[in-house]
């Protein structure tokens, strides 16, 4: 996307945190303002400040990342590899779904490889594996002339799925709590100092972390990795509420990572643009 429509979708982020926040706290937005826009500039401009009925609200946006580099690899991957799943999906040997794993990193450097030879080793291999019964249910490897390696998944029949194939990033899930971790450590040393830099006075402080499909990412899990990363690292500023938004598909939604001193807050807030 040009640069315009990245600020403005970031800027609709912020405004549904924002608003979903006023909400549970029982205010309500009076202005949205972006420092960005200030003349004369301001240096280490904050994403959003909110005027309320209440305390004015600082607010700090990123997108969140399971592990360093996500972002990167995700669009890499996707840049490689989606337009031809996209062009198989359907075409496989039914009853069951697919699913095509490739490990983070694996396509750095192998953005232009020739993929006829993988279509070839997919079409091959798919008839021969069991509907999800381990081990047979999925092969490994890729075809020799393929620079990097892949793993196909024949999963049991699911609603309409038959015959189609997804794009997945395989990631040892035991080793995902520590990189999790490990990221989030260096994005709260580089947003929190900045975000308190600008809190209002008498105001609240909000970070939002963007969530925008990634697969690797749950509440849950990003609440114990930005906990974790906090009381590792004592000196670093303490923001008022973290949230994180979903903004994959077109309905939103909020969900809760830390509220004052409540950490896995239930309450959860469909996204208002």
């Amino acid at each position: 996307m040009p640069n315009f429509e990245v600020l403005e979708h970031e800027r609709a982020v912020v405004r549904c945190a924002a608003r979903a926040a006023c909400n549970r706290w029982g205010i309500k937005v009076a202005n949205f303002d972006y420092p960005e826009d200030w003349e004369p500039k301001v240096e280490r401009p904050l994403d959003g400040l909110v005027a309320t009925s209440g305390p004015t609200i600082a607010v700090e946006h990123t997108r969140y990342q399971s592990f360093v580099g996500e972002i990167d690899d995700t669009m890499m991957l996707r840049s490689t590899l989606i337009g031809f799943v996209q062009r198989l999906s359907g075409t496989l040997p039914v009853p069951g779904h697919y699913d095509l794993d490739v490990a983070p990193g694996a396509i750095a450097g192998h953005g232009r490889a020739d993929l006829s030879p993988l279509e070839a080793w997919i079409r091959e291999h798919a008839p021969t594996l069991s509907l999800g019964r381990a081990p047979d249910h999925f092969v490994e490897g890729g075809p020799p002339e393929l620079p990097f390696a892949v793993k196909l998944y024949r999963w049991a029949p699911r609603g309409t799925r038959e015959g189609t194939l997804d794009l997945m990033r395989g990631l040892d899930m035991e080793q995902l709590p520590a990189r999790s971790l490990e990221q989030a450590r260096e994005t709260l040393a580089k947003k929190l100092p900045k975000l308190e830099e600008h809190r209002p006075t008498g105001g609240r402080t909000l970070l939002v972390f963007e969530e925008p499909g990634f697969q690797l990412v749950n509440t849950t899990a990003a609440t114990d990795a930005v906990r974790g990363a906090l009381s590792a690292a004592p000196g670093l500023p303490v923001p008022d509420a973290i949230v994180l938004v979903y903004t994959n598909g077109e309905r939103w939604r909020v969900e809760w990572i830390k509220d004052g001193y409540d950490w896995y807050p239930t309450t959860r807030s469909k996204g208002s643009r």
